[in-house]
């Protein structure tokens, strides 16, 4: 072979040779990005599980002391107390929520929120011992205030509540859950309380009264929402006069009740909503 094809025979295997290490260079890059992409994957996955396993299935519990206002809330200013307890689920799944009171010293309110794709539903009820809520989600917040009016607690004697927030639905010799709207309060003969809205979840109302030292003769008249005596409609009208006449059930539509003493004399009445769950 002559001089210069010997050479350029050589330039021909140095290029080829440079090409192919190139090559493998390359190749070698694009297996540690396949190895670092598998690597993260991987992370993620064991991210995702350890985050699966700090949602706790099983019951979350919580015990706090609130006090009545009867000498704390200045001006009628609402207690800033509170109690809260939260659950998460793996999965939607059914639950149930229950409270304990060690004395009945104050007016405890739960307020339960439960979220379901997004989606949250609340109730607002009294606290009263033994009484649950149930319902679907997949994560639920429940929080207890003191419900009192200033003033109207003769001593302000704490009192600790119990949440426990538990998979299944309440028992059924559970206490459901209600809302009082008013209690004992003074109407004059021939005037109405004040007009009620109809609280979320509310499907019921239970009103009785003493006058006189009798049962008060009183008067429930439940409307659609908007203005009454304008666009709200009147859909209900019942006369009761006995100390335990049982729950009104709501039709679709209830927004509103006005609740009248029909009797001779000042009445005292009590309003209590039942609450669906």
């Amino acid at each position: 072979m002559p001089p210069a094809s010997r050479t350029a025979a050589v330039r021909r295997e140095s290029s080829d040779s440079s090409n192919a290490v190139q090559l493998l260079h390359a190749i070698t890059l694009l297996l540690q990005d396949l190895n670092d992409t598998m690597q993260s994957s991987a992370d993620a996955a064991a991210n995702a599980r350890n985050k699966a396993d700090s949602i706790d299935d099983a019951p979350a519990s919580v015990t706090g002391q609130l006090t009545p206002w009867g000498v704390q809330g200045p001006n009628g200013a609402p207690n800033a107390n509170s109690i809260k307890c939260k659950s998460l689920f793996r999965k939607a799944s059914a639950f149930s929520v229950q409270f304990g009171l060690d004395n009945l010293s104050g007016t405890p309110q739960a307020s339960v929120s439960w979220t379901l794709g997004g989606n949250t539903i609340t109730r607002v009820f009294d606290v009263t011992p033994g009484c649950s809520i149930s319902g679907f989600a997949e994560q639920v917040n429940v929080t207890v205030i003191e419900n009192s009016s200033y003033g109207t607690v003769p001593s302000a004697v704490p009192y600790n509540v119990t949440i426990i927030i538990s998979p299944n639905t309440r028992a059924r010799t559970a206490v459901p859950p209600v809302y009082t709207a008013l209690l004992a309060k003074q109407v004059n003969a021939g005037a109405s309380a004040a007009t009620i809205a109809v609280p979320l979840g509310a499907n019921g109302l239970n009103v009785n009264g003493v006058s006189s030292g009798a049962a008060a003769q009183i008067r429930v008249d439940i409307y659609t929402t908007g203005t009454i005596g304008e666009n709200a409609t009147k859909i209900g009208s019942y006369e009761i006069d006995t100390y335990n006449p049982g729950f009104i059930p709501f039709m679709a539509g209830a927004g509103q009740v006005v609740i009248s003493n029909e009797g001779g004399s000042l009445a005292l009445i009590t309003a209590v909503f039942s609450i669906d769950g």
